[in-house]
């Protein structure tokens, strides 16, 4: 359990430091290439250092935030090298991407890995673990949809000694910008970090992830005097001589203060049952001696050290190192063979274990193999897991597929190479890099078989923009305050602390040039929402007003003299908001009559048959259609046609393109003989039916010898006048052409026209 005052040998502490005493330190810096070097720190005076820092040079490394790295040993070279793991990329946005840098040779290398397809993260967490060699990565952010993001709670073991990635027990938690450390080999902790729902912005859990079993649980917590002081995100996370140390982080402010948390001790714990079922923070194990004791060793793994990679912000890195000594193995391991690393909920010599109820959760803290195995749509995402899961051709499951004792059980077997689904890919670049993927309107989609890749060209990247307008055209999001482009799926990234107060994705919210940014804001509701800006009222007791920068008391030096304190609001409006347009009723917000062609509760929007922005005062005007116009956009006066074929800004030209022809004074749609017309109703880009209440059709039969079949079904009642056109030849009349009006067309409708003639025999 977590708890304060006086350390005991079988309780896991957690101490809060504050007040520490600062040392002077001296930085130089070189500029001598890209990098990290871990220099000599060298004692000058009894309180001055001088620490040096050196760059290395970047070839062939990506540019990245958002990632975590870890140093390991590369046994094959007997070096170290540091692992770095995803991130995000301003240029090719979120990377699912591993990178490494040898400390021997100073080269950066992008390494090409095996095993499950993982998708790319920002904000994770990855961890060394010594006893199994392998990196454990968790959470973060993952691109979910092109422009979009999504917090997730995958785990995933990364080996670095064969580049082999593979998919575990989820975390009880989505969860991003947390630390994940091991005290000892075996036991993950995984603390605080920023949740999904509202009410996790700052989380206070500590987890578990227990290796060995793949099992995760969490670990007890005193809700006081700590509940406040331990929720964070955004901290750092190191161990030194087995205790864990959490500095700083975010919980609405920045904060300072150091957690200080003590291991319980396993040599304390005297039965097997609790031994193999305690949460002290470290991996317990049963001995042959009838002990229990922290796994230290597993038979056959070598020496090892490890350094703990944490979440690295946009304006830092750190990489921490803290040492890990594991024993070199000896001939006869120290564990009893069958109960030593037995896991929570197995029989155990006669004795069924299980989790202790330490803390209610809303979901299963170990879902179903069952479920996850379902989940998984391809062999090598199936085979790549510790779900014990099974490729049964077209669906993953859990054991044997069915009718048979046979499966895909290995990667091997699988068809084809490993590769992630384009749907994952959210930026053009990095899209247009795989092999099997295009880019169109809609993101990345999968190249249909047979079909050749073609060369495509991307748009400029959102930090390339300079200014507001250019930056939403592009479907990316302006930070007023910062005067910065970035892609929405980056935000959370970029600005993790609030530090983007205004913002925008809507291009028609962006200041003209050289106006000031609060004047976009045309309504007090719309102002008074904006943290930097104020509603100043004109007092006609209309609503009328202007939207300034400034605070509660209207002290900002430009506005000084622009607007009286009695006029000013800034976290509340007057009662009466007509935009202008009307009073209220007397002691209501209800406003009396809209004038200036206007209508709505608050007077905000044009009448029918004008267009404008009638906020603020703005002005409505008539629409300037054609005959065939069926009233206008009421924003931006483009026309509504109301017959099918008719296009143009104010109705006067023919839809030639789609076989529409130019009559007198409509447009008739050249129907064929024995050719169906046939139109559904389809939602125009405001979610609206197509406005046409009427279609007109002109069709020439083949010969005149035949007789002439017209059809109409339609699932509406609609009203139709047929018509021909005829020419005299000789005694006779001969029908030329055939004219169809069909009207009072009404929405959503199915409609087939046809025209038949047919030989007979």
């Amino acid at each position: 359990m977590f708890a304060s005052g006086d350390e005991t040998d079988n309780a896991s502490l957690f101490n809060v430091c504050n007040g520490l005493r600062s040392t002077r330190f001296r930085f130089a810096v070189r500029p001598n290439g890209l990098g990290i070097h871990f220099g000599e720190l060298r004692r000058e005076h009894e309180t001055e250092f001088v620490m040096a820092w050196r760059r290395f040079a970047s070839v062939n490394s990506a540019k990245v935030i958002g990632h975590t790295a870890n140093v390991v040993m590369d046994n094959a070279k007997r070096n170290e090298k540091m692992v770095v793991i995803f991130g995000y990329s301003t240029e090719y946005g979120v990377l699912n991407a591993v990178q490494e840098f040898n400390f021997g040779t100073r080269q950066w290398r992008l390494v090409k890995t095996r095993g499950y397809p993982v998708t790319g993260s920002y904000g994770h967490s990855s961890s060394w673990d010594p006893l199994s060699r392998k990196i454990y990565v968790v959470g973060g952010y993952l691109s979910a949809e092109p422009a979009g993001h999504q917090l997730t709670n995958t785990l995933y073991s990364y080996d670095p000694a064969s580049r082999t990635w593979r998919l575990l027990n989820p975390a009880p938690l989505a969860l991003s910008q947390h630390s994940a450390t091991f005290l000892s080999g075996g036991l993950m902790m995984v603390f605080g970090g920023r949740g999904a729902a509202s009410h996790q912005c700052y989380l206070a859990e500590v987890l578990s992830y227990d290796v060995a079993c793949d099992k995760w649980g969490y670990l007890p917590i005193l809700r006081k005097p700590f509940q406040t002081d331990l929720a964070r995100f955004g901290h750092s996370a190191v161990t030194s001589r087995g205790l864990l140390y959490i500095y700083g982080g975010f919980d609405g402010q920045m904060k300072a203060d150091i957690l200080k948390f003590t291991p319980g001790r396993c040599e304390n714990v005297t039965t097997l049952g609790e031994c193999l079922n305690s949460r002290l923070g470290v991996k317990c194990v049963w001995t042959t001696e009838q002990t229990c004791s922290t796994i230290t060793d597993m038979p056959g793994d070598p020496t090892a050290s490890a350094h703990g990679g944490n979440y690295l912000g946009e304006d830092h890195t750190v990489i921490t190192p803290h040492e890990l000594s594991i024993p070199t193995p000896t001939a006869r391991s120290p564990y009893q063979p069958c109960n030593s690393l037995r896991c929570p909920g197995s029989a155990v010599v006669g004795l069924t274990t299980g989790y202790p109820n330490i803390r209610e959760s809303s979901g299963p803290l170990n879902p179903s193999h069952e479920q996850l195995c379902s989940e998984l749509q391809d062999c090598h995402s199936c085979t790549q897991t510790s779900y014990k899961c099974t490729w049964c051709g077209d669906k993953c499951t859990l054991g044997f597929c069915e009718g048979s004792n046979k499966a895909n059980e290995a990667n091997d077997h699988c068809e084809g190479k490993s590769t992630i689904k384009c749907s994952k890919w959210s930026n053009c670049k990095s899209c247009l890099a795989q092999e099997h993927c295009v880019w169109d309107q809609y993101g990345c989609q999968d190249i249909a078989d047979g079909f050749k890749k073609e060369t495509q060209a991307c748009p400029a990247a959102c930090s390339e923009h300079s200014t507001c307008t250019e930056c939403t055209l592009e479907e990316c999001m302006w930070c007023e305050s910062k005067k910065r482009c970035v892609e929405s799926i980056a935000e959370q990234l970029i600005f993790p602390y609030g530090e983007c107060p205004i913002w925008t994705t809507d291009t028609s919210r962006c200041p003209r040039q050289n106006q000031e940014w609060c004047k976009v804001h045309l309504t007090c509701s719309n102002c008074t929402s904006d943290p930097a800006c104020g509603w100043c009222d004109d007092s006609s007791g209309t609503g009328m007003g202007a939207c300034l920068s400034g605070g509660y008391s209207l002290k900002t030096a430009a506005n000084r003299g622009r607007c009286s304190n009695k006029r000013w609001s800034f976290t509340h409006c007057k009662i009466c908001q007509c935009n202008g347009h009307s009073r209220c009723i007397e002691d209501t917000d209800t406003c009396e009559q809209c004038d200036h062609m206007t209508q709505g509760v608050h007077c905000e929007a044009c009448a029918p048959g004008f267009y404008g922005n009638a906020l603020n005062g703005g002005h409505c005007r008539p629409c300037d259609c054609a005959t065939d116009g069926a009233g206008c956009h009421p924003l931006t006066g483009q026309c509504f046609c109301a017959t099918k074929g008719v296009i143009g800004e104010q109705c006067d030209q023919c839809d030639t393109d789609n076989s529409f022809l130019n009559g007198t004074s409509t447009c008739y749609y050249d129907l064929q003989v024995n050719a169906p017309f046939v139109f559904n109703s389809s939602e125009g880009d405001e979610g609206q039916y197509e406005r046409f209440s009427q279609i007109n059709f002109v069709s020439t039969p083949m010969t005149d010898d035949l007789p002439m079949t017209f059809t109409i079904t339609s699932t509406n009642n609609v009203k139709v006048n047929l018509t021909f056109k005829s020419v005299r030849v000789g005694k006779e009349f001969k029908i030329e052409s055939f004219y169809v009006y069909l009207f009072d067309v009404s929405h959503p409708v199915d409609l087939e026209v046809s025209f038949m003639q047919h030989l007979q025999l």
